[in-house]
């Protein structure tokens, strides 16, 4: 009998780890859902912000319609009847096409900034190729030609968080923004 000594007998094959020794939730990837329940992210790319209790999916074979007399009402039916029979308040499946393919992406939740934030980062991570999510938001905002109406506390908020007060010159604001960059704290 060979020595119980922690270490596998096959050298394929690693020791059991438990999840302490994973220290997955540190992971940038990785999105804690429920006690123990995580969604890891495929491809590198951040997990969306997920609460406890909302459903995430990606559609797999057996969820698909059949083929049989697939028209594009049939497909429209099929999802409407799985969204309207979800539970939850706010949802969305999307299909997107870009150039490293299609994706799809579907999410049901009861809250509705979970719901736009994980439609945005979604949208963002795939047609973002290799720049940063946050940066692909920026630049789509900043680029579209709608306008966000921030209120005043976010601003108040954000040159507090670059260590200034209403004391400081613009200038001094810019430097900072110039230095740090230009994100609106939480």
């Amino acid at each position: 009998m060979p020595p119980d000594d922690g270490e596998p007998s096959d050298p394929d094959e690693g020791p059991v780890l438990s999840p302490d020794d994973l220290e997955i939730a540190e992971d940038d990837n990785v999105t804690e859902i429920d006690d123990g329940r995580y969604v890891i992210s495929p491809s590198g790319a951040r997990s969306p912000p997920v609460e406890p209790g909302d459903t995430v999916e990606n559609p797999t074979e057996a969820d698909q319609p059949s083929p049989t007399d697939l028209t594009e009402q049939t497909v429209q039916a099929w999802l409407d009847d799985k969204l309207s029979a979800a539970d939850a308040r706010y949802g969305f499946h999307i299909t997107g096409k870009f150039d490293d393919g299609v994706h799809h992406q579907t999410l049901m939740t009861n809250d509705v900034v979970t719901t736009f934030e994980n439609l945005l980062r979604w949208y963002a991570r795939h047609a973002g190729g290799n720049t940063s999510i946050e940066e692909v938001i920026g630049i789509l905002l900043m680029e579209a030609d709608t306008t966000a109406d921030f209120p005043v506390s976010a601003m108040e908020t954000l040159v507090a968080a670059h260590g200034l007060d209403r004391s400081d010159s613009i200038g001094d604001l810019l430097d900072q923004l110039n230095r740090a960059g230009f994100r609106f704290p939480r």
